[in-house]
């Protein structure tokens, strides 16, 4: 999958599978999963993500609660391309976050049966995630 723009994206804050499965029928480019302020248990919001997998014009994006890179590469293994990290305030926090987010050599991202590698080899998810930091402080 590509992530093509200018597009339309969805912020989905519930945690309803069925929901983001009407967003991609509904043509939006992307959905947005909030992990941080949205109303989902892990797996459900992974859930979410899995259910982007049949269209392959919709783009699964997931805003994770803090710069945890277990939880970032959970999201990454359950099929997210993108991911949102809130409070990052230094440049060493972007750092790690880029880094969770890549395989080596290029991050530290585990390697482990998952459904990302079903989709494609390191190198292409490392080319293909897309890491966006929201930088919220000084």
């Amino acid at each position: 999958k590509q992530l093509k723009g200018p597009g339309l994206c969805a912020f989905q804050l519930l945690g309803e599978p069925l929901l983001t499965e009407h967003y991609a029928k509904g043509g939006f480019n992307a959905v947005v999963v909030d992990m941080q302020h949205g109303i989902s248990s892990e797996r459900t919001a992974f859930d979410c993500v899995q259910r982007l997998e049949k269209f392959p014009n919709c783009y699964p994006i997931v805003r994770v609660s803090d710069n945890n890179p277990g939880l970032i590469q959970r999201a990454l293994d359950a099929g997210a391309l993108g991911i949102i990290c809130p409070m990052i305030n230094t440049v060493a926090e972007a750092e790690a976050l880029v880094r969770s987010c890549r395989y080596p050599p290029l991050g530290e991202r585990s390697w482990g049966p998952s459904r990302a590698l079903a989709v494609s080899d390191p190198a292409e998810a490392n080319q293909a995630v897309k890491v966006i930091a929201m930088i919220e402080t000084r």
